[in-house]
């Protein structure tokens, strides 16, 4: 089992571009992550309507010599996931995202389907595993409450760190929940799949307030102790939460706005579409 997830980019045309659900400027990016990519960059991935034409695409990223085996396991799982597509697809009228991933690098992939609406830039997030006998999908279990705010995982960049004693990825995102308009309230959440269950901690808050347009805003963060943290200790905070474990920089390739297509795709052009997601959080050719 591959243990390091730094992948490339993965940019196949113009279709959907990643807007991102933070109004502020995402303050991820400032990690000491070494080779962090940007948390706001945007990532477009093309509507594919031929399989072959798909392949001559990814042929260009190196990894068609291996695709037609990308292998055979995971296409099988990439064709599972699309004829169970009613399980995951949102509702047309929403601006939803997409993306393929393996969290937990079980071997087993999950679909993600995720929504940033309202004023207060609230986050959903559902999350489908193929199933141990690989027959279907299973909805993950969460953690969090129904109400919760969930973290802002329609990123294309992010920390993970990986616990060896129990085979277990951290995923830091950052929530941003605007208050009114002259507040937020932001957390660190550190997000992991591990025996089918999507955990999320939250490691550390932010609380902005912005008191006169003219004056600096009020900021106050805190750990999960209670403790004050400066601006810098809270955008570090996964660093320090996490120092003895293995940092890696992951990607996640999301299908933005690509309900009405997906829908119209046939098995074989959404299965060359999701791999295209999966290649870009992979990074390289399964094997």
């Amino acid at each position: 089992m591959k243990r390091i997830i730094v992948g490339t980019w993965l940019t196949l045309g113009l279709a959907a571009v990643l807007t991102g659900c933070q109004e502020q400027e995402d303050v991820t990016t400032g990690m000491d992550t070494g080779t962090a990519l940007s948390v706001n960059a945007p990532v477009v991935v093309d509507e594919v309507t031929d399989t072959d034409e798909a392949a001559t695409e990814v042929d260009a990223y190196g990894m068609n010599d291996e695709y037609s085996a990308i292998n055979e396991e995971i296409r099988s799982q990439l064709v599972l996931i699309a004829e169970n597509r009613d399980l995951w697809i949102g509702d047309p009228d929403g601006f939803y995202g997409y993306a393929v991933t393996d969290l937990d690098h079980n071997a087993r992939l999950e679909i993600i389907t995720s929504i940033c609406e309202g004023t207060g830039l609230y986050t959903n997030s559902i999350i489908y595993e193929v199933n141990e006998d690989h027959s279907g999908l299973t909805e993950c279990a969460v953690s969090w409450q129904e109400g919760d705010s969930q973290a802002d995982i329609m990123v294309t960049s992010v920390p993970v760190y990986y616990d060896g004693d129990t085979n277990q990825y951290f995923y830091i995102f950052e929530d941003v929940c605007k208050v009114n308009a002259a507040e937020y309230f932001n957390s660190m959440h550190a997000v992991s799949l591990h025996n089918g269950v999507l955990e999320d901690t939250i490691i550390a808050t932010q609380e902005i307030i912005y008191e006169d347009a003219e004056a600096e805003p009020y900021i106050r963060g805190e750990d999960i102790y209670g403790r004050t943290l400066s601006e810098e200790d809270y955008v570090n905070i996964a660093n320090s939460t996490y120092e003895d474990l293995q940092m890696e920089q992951g990607n996640i390739i999301w299908l933005m706005g690509m309900t009405e297509q997906l829908l119209d795709m046939s098995v074989d052009q959404m299965e060359s579409t999701l791999v295209s997601s999966y290649g870009g959080f992979a990074g390289e050719v399964p094997r």
